[in-house]
This record gives structure tokens, C-alpha cells and sequence, in this order.
């Protein structure tokens, strides 16, 4: 993720890995599936990374949004009903 940290685009960070890859090739390193990324893998952590620096306010509601998709297992809703008349006759 240090490429995205140095705020490089997509192609410029693809392309690094594609060097990256090939120079691992020429020196008969090791290169297995887990060695590739692809473009939505970078978008992906440039999404979380975007989240991660985000300041949240409680008055912001961009900040109040991303805590509520972080956090959906804490939220509840409150529905509040008309007043119940307990005073029923007898």
C-alpha cells in the first residue's frame, strides 16, 4: 500500500507493478497468483485508505454515513408511535 500512500493514480501504480513483476521473472524469482494485482484491487485500497484518513464530525453527514457503514451492527431505529390513551373506561 505505499504506493497509494505517495497519492499515485491507477496507472501509474499498475505500472510500477508490472515492473515489479517483470524484474522478479528476469531474476527467476518466485512469481505465483498472489504476486498479480489488478486495477480493482488498487481502486479497493485506495478506497480504504481515502476512509482511513477521513476526519469524522457527528455534525458532518458524509462522517455520519461512513460511521453507519463501518458500524451497521450497532444501529437500531427508533419508531415512535402515537401516545397511547391508558385512561381506557371501564
Amino acid at each position: 500500500m505505499g504506493l497509494i500512500r505517495q497519492c499515485l493514480s491507477l496507472i501509474q501504480v499498475m505500472a510500477h507493478h508490472k515492473a515489479y513483476v517483470k524484474e522478479k521473472a528476469l531474476n527467476n524469482e518466485l512469481v505465483i497468483r498472489d504476486t498479480f494485482v489488478l486495477p480493482s484491487d488498487v481502486r479497493n485500497l485506495a478506497k480504504k485508505r481515502a476512509n482511513e484518513l477521513w476526519h469524522k464530525q457527528p455534525k458532518d453527514p458524509i462522517s455520519v454515513r461512513m460511521w453507519v457503514l463501518e458500524n451497521h451492527d450497532s444501529i437500531f431505529y427508533c419508531v415512535q408511535h402515537a401516545p397511547l390513551d391508558l385512561n381506557l373506561p371501564n
